[in-house]
């Protein structure tokens, strides 16, 4: 049997393409790249009438929020494909949640408070002392309400009809007697194409199916309506209601799916985002799945590494595999990260069937949706179950990029940092002069929190940012890449913040160009250091050679290569084909240091020739 091999290599042959159009470069053509043959589908899904599927998020969504909308949609589209489900939920109306609150006298005083805070917002935009005091006070008299016989009390009070009741206690009754815990979530106006807040609102895991513990959950998730994080999201995201009308409050309970709940709870589940169309230069037919093991919070919120798979619409599948040393687990009712084990660490999350089943839902999803749509699934139990479902807003991208000649007459070995980059942005390189252009952080939870902590003093703040860089790698589909994606900021990764930060506190400045996936620390703001349009694609050139997800490569014979120059790429390639994964590191090493003392070669001779 051969082995599987987890190298992370450059694809050499990806074409580049050099055009001052807006829109992005063509993908990288199949012909370019290792190729994987699939036998099509007997079955086509089912044909799903578009006008029907509005009228069913325009209803839903007005009543039980964006999220449970989407949720009946994913329900319906589940029908066509097999071993596919969306777990068991309960969606409890805003208007369920308001009735209940004039009930316990509580209504009024949230009402008055939330106009006081719209009245301090439009005077003075961001978040103000007065302003934050406000949403306080809310969410004070929020977890100080006990929602536990919520809807005994609604049908007593002939506020809704029996049945509902009854329903809502037989989701409680049923998910206990399976011994499944609960997702407590958020399903307010967001989910929708005005307005993402990814990540804005709670979404309380591991919940028992109880009366007391909903009760708890649900009034975290109404108070996280009210939070700073959320209303400052909000207001990126131009939401109009924050302006005027009363604050929408739905709430979605669903069962959970994975380790500690329900049938084969000690199974390991794979979790993970599908982006329908990848959405760093919208390709269309290129789905992006990123997935990893156990609960799909590591991969929403950027807590661990992910696996990332790039799928073109000829089922072609170019994976990035990576270590992924600890996972979260359901243990006494609450998530923790805990290590895998040795072989769940190397080996792909995804198989190849589980990655084309995923590109098949992806493209039909989009053809219901008639736009791009990200999707949160898991897949447990031989089953794939959809959670979730958002749009995915466009981007108008202003590419630009280091030119060549600047680039080769200033590169050295040490003003050049190589960058791997988690959201391209807008695609625009930018000379940054000041610390205030940029945000630096750890990771991509706190380079937010400083993104929104500028919002709420400075609304237009956001506009002087030019880029942020972290040190900690993050899933490209997180909440928070999803925020900064929006916001046409670029994010880069580094292995080291040193450098950077060396050169910001001695004023030194640097050119930020995603496109190249490069920090260049130089002084020289030279006229011709920019030029506009794509110097490459903004997907990464790069893929792991995992023979049973990419499907046999063709490669050349090492004996076939006879000049002297080549031979370290044709060493390379033979220990690919061998399935030798240590030799064919050291080969890679070999091949990055010839490489590296070719360009700088070809950079010194360049110079000389200059000065001649």
């Amino acid at each position: 049997m051969r082995k599987k091999i987890f190298i992370i290599i450059s694809l050499f042959s990806i074409p580049i393409h050099l055009s001052s159009s807006e829109s992005a470069p063509k993908a990288p053509t199949r012909s370019s790249l290792p190729q994987v043959h699939i036998k099509k589908d007997k079955k086509p899904a089912k044909k799903i009438d578009n006008q029907h599927i509005k009228e069913l998020l325009e209803k839903y969504g007005k009543t039980h929020g964006n999220k449970t909308a989407n949720l009946k949609v994913l329900k319906k589209v589940c029908r066509s494909f097999h071993k596919t489900k969306v777990p068991p939920f309960f969606g409890i109306k805003h208007d369920d949640i308001v009735d209940f609150l004039k009930i316990e006298n509580e209504s009024e005083a949230i009402i008055n408070v939330w106009h006081e805070f719209q009245g301090i917002i439009t005077k003075n935009p961001g978040l103000s002392e007065a302003a934050k005091e406000s949403l306080k006070q809310i969410r004070k008299i929020i977890k100080n309400i006990d929602f536990a016989d919520m809807y005994e009390t609604l049908e007593k009070k002939e506020l809704i009809p029996e049945k509902r009741q009854k329903k809502y206690q037989r989701f409680i009754e049923k998910s206990d007697k399976k011994k499944y815990l609960l997702m407590v979530r958020s399903t307010g106006r967001e989910d929708s194409l005005e307005l993402s807040n990814s990540g804005g609102n709670a979404s309380i895991s591991s919940v028992k199916p109880d009366k007391k513990s909903i009760s708890k959950a649900i009034g975290e998730v109404l108070a996280s309506y009210f939070s700073e994080k959320s209303i400052l999201q909000r207001i990126i995201g131009k939401d109009q209601s924050l302006q005027d009308g009363d604050p929408f409050m739905a709430v979605l309970l669903q069962r959970m799916v994975g380790e500690g709940s329900g049938k084969n709870a000690n199974e390991i589940p794979k979790s993970g985002v599908i982006y329908s169309t990848e959405g760093e230069g919208n390709t269309p037919g290129v789905t992006i799945i990123q997935a990893t093991w156990g609960h799909n919070e590591a991969v929403v919120n950027g807590l661990a590494p992910v696996d990332s798979y790039y799928i073109n619409n000829n089922f072609s599948i170019f994976p990035v595999i990576r270590r992924k040393q600890r996972r979260l687990k359901t243990i006494h009712h609450a998530l923790e990260s805990i290590s895998n084990d040795e072989a769940l660490i190397k080996q792909t999350t995804l198989t190849k069937q589980q990655v084309l089943k995923s590109k098949r839902i992806a493209n039909h999803l989009e053809e219901v949706y008639e736009y791009p749509v990200d999707i949160e699934f898991v897949f447990h139990n031989d089953r794939l179950y959809l959670v979730q479902a958002r749009p995915i807003e466009e981007k108008k991208l202003n590419p630009s990029f280091i030119s060549p000649e600047f680039f080769n007459d200033n590169v050295t070995l040490t003003n050049l940092l190589p960058a791997t980059m988690i959201g391209v942005g807008n695609a625009r390189t930018d000379f940054i002069q000041k610390s205030s252009e940029v945000i630096i952080a750890n990771n991509i939870r706190q380079a937010l929190q400083q993104y929104l902590d500028l919002m709420a003093s400075d609304p237009e703040a956001k506009n002087g940012i030019k880029a942020v860089i972290i040190n900690e790698m993050a899933p490209s589909t997180s909440h928070e890449a999803n925020q900064f994606r929006g916001q046409l900021k670029p994010v880069f990764y580094l292995e080291s913040l040193d450098a950077i930060e060396d050169a910001l506190q001695n004023n030194v400045p640097f050119y930020a160009d995603p496109q190249r996936s490069a920090i260049l620390i130089i002084d020289n703001d030279a006229p011709n250091a920019i030029k506009k349009g794509w110097f490459s694609h903004p997907i990464p050139p790069i893929t792991s050679v995992i023979p049973e997800l990419i499907g046999k490569i063709n490669l050349p014979s090492f004996n076939r290569i006879k000049k002297e120059e080549f031979r370290p790429l044709a060493f390379f390639i033979q220990k690919i084909k061998e399935a030798k994964p240590e030799e064919a590191i050291e080969a890679t090493e070999s091949l990055q240091k010839q490489l590296l003392q070719a360009i700088h070669g070809e950079v010194s001779k360049a110079k000389k020739k200059k000065v001649n």
